[in-house]
């Protein structure tokens, strides 16, 4: 990329981790380790909500998808991994 080419997706988060792209749905799922959250934006920025709020994870390492399930799987600091839907539903460690 170039700076003509340039788009900006996120912003306002206070410290990125992770970024995973669900290319079926064209979402991104995007880990803030400061305010522990995941937030969920479809990629042409007309809604972001946050899926998962602090008081179930603690300092977001990594997420990743998977993609013959459809889950989402979270790394957070604690060498914890968790699982949830993708849309932070029903989330088991």
């Amino acid at each position: 990329l170039d700076e003509r080419n340039e788009l900006t997706f996120v912003h306002d988060f206070m410290e990125l981790s992770s970024i995973e792209y669900d290319w079926k749905d064209k979402t991104l799922y995007i880990g803030d380790r400061l305010t522990d959250k995941i937030h969920q934006m479809n990629f042409n920025k007309t809604q972001s909500i946050v899926i998962v709020e602090d008081n179930q994870i603690s300092s977001i390492r990594t997420l990743a998808i998977n993609w013959f399930k459809w889950k989402l799987y979270q790394l957070i600091i604690i060498s914890e991994i968790r699982i949830s839907e993708l849309d932070g539903r029903y989330t088991i460690t």
